[in-house]
């Protein structure tokens, strides 16, 4: 089982054989461009006409239709400028400012060819752990007053609602993300399909009560991602609830466009 690299840009080739991409958006349909490569829209049932609000998750849902629920099985979703990196953090600061420049691009790509989580990498990492996630980040509020300060307001209300009223055991973790100030960033993970298919499921529940309650008129691109914003907090929500799971965090670096775009 694959990695998925989730794009709404046409991307070269991955380093990692084993990786695929999984397009959105513009990039969607029942058809992928590349052998590399599968779309959100590939088989049905999808949402890929919701990515506009639901951002990668729309991929997310298509790996659910894709995969099996199973223990052995490795499944992972990252972002086309957003690899896991195997190793410190200032890595990750050297891998990016050598991206700047075309005279030291090579090096740059070279360190992402050594450090960059593989599907081998990954699949030794996991007998040991069950999901890879990126190293949290530390809020100077809560995660809560984050939100409401980035975002809509009675969005976050609405969420907390249903969190109480429908899936109570869900919210004591809620609460606890909600007054804590470290977040897991970009809905990204590296799993079992198990986990994935347990995780999925429980989230597109929330959002599926949520979403007729919000309406999207009206608002810039920014906030119209709202069900892709939220489903990060869930994330977490579901990371803390579920104490049995054994994380591994790895640093991730934000690459450059013209590092990963095919021309």
């Amino acid at each position: 089982m694959p990695i998925y690299i989730v794009s709404h840009l046409r991307l070269r080739r991955p380093f990692d054989k084993d990786f695929r991409v999984i397009y959105v958006g513009p990039m969607s349909g029942p058809e992928s461009p590349d052998d590399f490569a599968v779309t959100d829209a590939i088989q049905t049932p999808h949402i890929a006409h919701q990515n506009k609000s639901f951002c990668e998750l729309t991929a997310l849902y298509q790996m659910l239709n894709l995969h099996p629920a199973s223990n052995e099985a490795l499944v992972g979703l990252v972002h086309y400028r957003r690899p896991f990196v195997q190793g410190p953090k200032w890595l990750c600061r050297v891998i990016r400012t050598t991206q700047k420049s075309k005279f030291t691009r090579g090096l740059s790509n070279a360190l992402l060819t050594r450090y960059s989580l593989t599907q081998q990498k990954a699949a030794q990492l996991l007998k040991d752990h069950d999901v890879i996630v990126p190293v949290p980040v530390t809020l100077k509020t809560s995660v809560e007053q984050r939100y409401l300060q980035m975002h809509i307001a009675s969005d976050w209300d609405k969420l907390k609602h249903i969190i109480e009223t429908q899936h109570p055991d869900y919210w004591a973790a809620f609460q606890q993300l909600a007054k804590g100030h470290t977040l897991h960033h970009f809905n990204m993970f590296v799993s079992n399909t198990a986990v994935m298919h347990h995780y999925a499921k429980w989230l597109f529940q929330v959002l599926d009560a949520l979403e007729p309650q919000i309406d999207l008129n009206g608002r810039d691109n920014f906030q119209q991602r709202v069900f892709g914003f939220l489903a990060e907090r869930l994330f977490n929500v579901y990371l803390i609830k579920h104490t049995e799971l054994k994380l591994l965090h790895l640093p991730v670096v934000q690459l450059f466009n013209e590092s990963v775009v095919a021309s």
